[in-house]
């Protein structure tokens, strides 16, 4: 886009937004021009999110103005910003689990007959059409908590885009998508640019960013720190910008010598998977990888105690003594821990302390004389506090007020205090920047260096192969490969994922 041909939609001018000890956004002025993509980087905390929700009317600023549509404007609830045509998806998805995908889609604005009632086939019919027209397959019928996690995220995709809203902001929204599900996404924002809308995408992905982006601003520490058009989009130079450091590499990896086999599974089934065989050695990473709803999520619950027992069979072991897991509570005992796709909805408790999440999963470290003792528990989740770096002003502080990647290491230092043998991480990193992910695979480095065996899934292929030892591809519930890490061939995985084989030559 040209600049004599820019079309300014958006405008914010020295906007600051103060929470009690934290600047989270610090005079930053930006512009959104009609049919733009514009990027938003900057680490967890960098106040990206506290500007979206300035945006959306969530939070009111101390200071500065907002310009749209050629005036100026102050959103004091959601319902204004919504009613001038913004629409926010924001990282954590919000739609109603035991409602159905259409349901979800006109949350809020169901068609109604002439009587005042809901026009269900109106809705149903309607919202059909708007998922075909941006070709997705998914039924309206369905209830939204048996849909795999990427169709939740592009039910609330569409729910935005249904709205017709003429700046459409996009908080994360491939951290719940694998290499299949994205390019979807891409698409659907093509044609809202080529509709006259504007997108605001705000990732950690950088190479989505690079693609997708006509121009891209950095936050660090709540100020705006660069700014880049699309010819001068460079991977490093906006990693320095968003961390403030020169940064050399994004995951951690060191060579480990790996002891016995610490987790096997021996032809185990479920209701969900079939005869699936793996080994995880301690200090090893193992990743499984596949499509969205392919089954790798529920092998790691079958792992942690959470599959049907009627219909199990096979065997697991642990440090090669065949053990029955009846249960996440008998996982935790056995010493497995396990963090979860979800982070809002599975791993924490939103509305409880930093150190409460903390001592989650050992409650009776914290119950000597079978009463809580509260001094003990702060003085808990303040060793975890030092030792892995979550950033928070106390071990008070609610959880979720915290940034998403400290809000994971919260979630790593549950399992930590556990002490465990084995750990499961589904897409640990979703939703986290760059300098999280490293001290994350830092914190799950040293712990592989103690011997625990780590068996993960990530929807992102880089990283993957960045800090896997093995792969097991999966595939319509079973595993269709293992690839050694010397073996591990981007395409090649990709076509095992699928059910298929990679051809030579």
């Amino acid at each position: 886009m040209s600049e004599n041909k820019r079309q300014e939609l958006l405008r914010v001018e020295k906007i600051n937004k103060i929470f009690p000890g934290v600047h989270a956004v610090n005079d930053v002025s930006m512009t959104v021009y009609t049919g733009e993509v514009l990027g938003i980087c900057g680490e967890n905390g960098a106040g990206k999110s506290t500007l979206l929700k300035v945006l959306g009317g969530i939070y009111q600023p101390e200071s500065g103005k907002i310009f749209y549509k050629g005036g100026e404007v102050q959103f004091k609830h959601p319902h204004e910003s919504l009613s001038a045509g913004i629409s926010i998806i924001h990282q954590e998805l919000s739609y109603l689990n035991d409602l159905s995908v259409a349901e979800n889609i006109y949350q809020g604005m169901r068609p109604l007959k002439k009587s005042g009632i809901v026009d269900w086939k109106k809705m149903y019919s309607d919202a059909a059409a708007l998922l075909k027209e941006y070709d997705l397959d998914i039924d309206v019928k369905q209830v939204m908590r048996d849909l795999p996690v990427a169709n939740k995220q592009f039910v609330e995709i569409i729910k935005a885009v249904s709205r017709n809203s003429a700046l459409v902001i996009m908080d994360e929204p491939t951290s719940s998508l694998g290499p299949v599900d994205v390019p979807k996404l891409m698409r659907i924002i093509h044609k809202l640019i080529e509709n006259g809308r504007s997108v605001l995408f705000i990732s950690h992905r950088l190479e989505e960013v690079f693609e997708i982006c006509d121009r891209l601003i950095v936050l660090c520490d709540g100020k705006l720190s660069a700014e880049f058009e699309k010819e001068k989009f460079d991977k490093m130079d906006v990693i320095s910008s968003m961390v403030g450091r020169t940064f050399t590499q994004l995951y951690p990896k060191e060579e480990i010598e790996l002891g016995e086999v610490r987790l096997k599974l021996d032809n185990l089934s479920t209701d969900k998977i079939k005869d699936i065989s793996l080994e995880v050695r301690a200090g090893e990473m193992v990743a499984l990888y596949g499509m969205a709803g392919s089954g790798q999520d529920q092998i790691l619950e079958a792992v942690f105690g959470m599959a049907d027992k009627r219909t199990m069979s096979g065997e697991i072991w642990l440090d090669g003594k065949k053990t029955v897991i009846d249960s996440p509570k008998d996982a935790i005992s056995k010493g497995i821990g396990y963090i979860p796709a979800e982070r809002k909805k599975d791993g924490l408790i939103g509305c409880h302390s930093v150190a409460q999440n903390i001592v989650l999963a050992s409650i009776k470290d914290i119950m000597p004389k079978k009463i809580i003792d509260y001094k003990l528990q702060d003085k808990i989740a303040q060793k975890w506090i030092d030792e892995i770096n979550i950033k928070t002003p106390t071990p008070k502080t609610l959880i979720e007020g915290l940034s998403g990647g400290n809000q994971q290491k919260a979630i790593v230092a549950k399992w930590l205090q556990i002490a465990p043998k084995v750990l499961l991480l589904n897409d640990m990193t979703r939703g986290v920047d760059v300098g999280a992910k490293y001290e994350l695979y830092r914190i799950i480095m040293d712990l592989c260096k103690q011997g625990i065996a780590v068996l993960f899934i990530t929807s992102d292929m880089m990283e993957m192969m960045s800090v896997a030892d093995r792969v097991y591809t999966v595939w319509e519930n079973r595993i269709t490969a293992m690839f050694e890490r010397s073996e591990m061939e981007q395409t090649a995985i990709m076509y095992a994922a699928i059910g298929k084989k990679k051809e030579v030559g």
